[in-house]
């Protein structure tokens, strides 16, 4: 299997797991993760009477590009005191 896995900042993975840098999502971030995976064909499966069954086979192939849905910085309020005399 092949796995490219991008996030909006650049990076990138090409395992099935893993970790992206830690990130802190402020008032104007726009994060997203795309993931593409190639895969080759799975096994002929054997039904209940012990025949091969081509037709449930897996094939070989890949998936669409899929993104996640973004995480976007989003302050409802501000929570302090201003002390300012302006």
């Amino acid at each position: 299997m092949r796995y490219v896995i991008k996030d909006s900042d650049g990076n990138e993975l090409n395992n099935a797991s893993g970790a992206f840098p830690e990130l802190l999502i402020n008032d104007n971030t726009n994060y997203a993760i795309s993931a593409y995976v190639e895969h080759d064909s799975g096994k002929v499966p054997i039904t209940n009477l012990g025949h091969l069954c081509d037709k449930a086979t897996i094939q070989a192939g890949n998936t669409n590009i899929v993104t996640s849905i973004p995480y976007v910085g989003y302050r409802p309020f501000y929570y302090g005191v201003n002390d300012s005399n302006d």
